[in-house]
């Protein structure tokens, strides 16, 4: 039926036919090579590989320092994100339980870089690819020190905390109930500019609201988090 089986963005599904990646597309080659895969005679090709990049998230603003051509970024609760990146387009949804924001364009050129996206809320992840298609391996850069709202809140029996600490270092984490008792600790080593998580498991502890408290050298910081079984 030639090009009439394309009907949806004609040129990408054209360009994603060189099954092969020897360059040509439609091609019978590709024909054979797909056969071969769908059989298990062959394996397909690996993707681009990937290249390095940092994002930061900071005052609810999220910034790259690479020309991106799609991100995906996914934050906890029912959030509304605002687009920065004038010449992208947005799309979001919330599933119930965290709000997925898409940017990209399906246009020529289309890219953005430094800060793209406003959200007020906890981002859980970011994925983004440069705009010829290579998947990015990134390493967050935050700008200070933070301590961020537990996800998810109310839990049961298990919950995430996540720190942000910029100058690494030694850090402490403690959990306490509302008389002050401490019901479990954290420490460690973190690297610089990194977000660290920890895992609290109260399996073992009773329904209620509880405390967390971050230190290191010199920050100092406590939230609050229930526990309903």
């Amino acid at each position: 039926k030639g090009l009439v089986v394309f009907n949806v963005n004609v040129q990408g599904q054209i360009a994603a036919s060189d099954v092969n990646a020897d360059g040509l597309t439609l091609s019978v080659a590709d024909l054979v090579y797909l056969i071969r895969i769908v059989v298990g005679d062959a394996l397909a090709y690996p993707k681009l590989t990937s290249v390095p990049a940092s994002y930061t998230f900071n005052d609810g603003i999220l910034s790259v320092d690479t020309r991106m051509g799609a991100a995906l970024a996914v934050f906890a609760g029912d959030i509304t994100p605002t687009l920065l990146a004038s010449n992208m387009e947005i799309r979001h949804h919330f599933d119930g339980t965290e709000t997925r924001v898409l940017v990209s364009k399906i246009e020529v050129g289309a890219s953005f870089e430094d800060a793209f996206l406003q959200a007020d809320g906890e981002l859980l992840s970011v994925e983004m690819a440069t705009y010829d298609g290579t998947p990015v391996v990134f390493k967050t850069l935050p700008a200070q020190f933070g301590l961020f709202q537990n996800y998810p809140n109310p839990f049961n029996p298990k919950t995430t905390i996540a720190f942000a600490v910029p100058s690494g270092g030694d850090y402490r984490l403690t959990v306490f109930n509302v008389t002050g008792q401490e019901v479990a600790s954290f420490a460690g080593v973190a690297e610089v500019g990194q977000i660290e998580t920890v895992e609290f498991d109260a399996t073992d502890v009773a329904s209620g609201v509880y405390f967390y408290k971050l230190e290191t050298d010199g920050f100092s910081q406590s939230r609050k988090m229930v526990l309903m079984k």
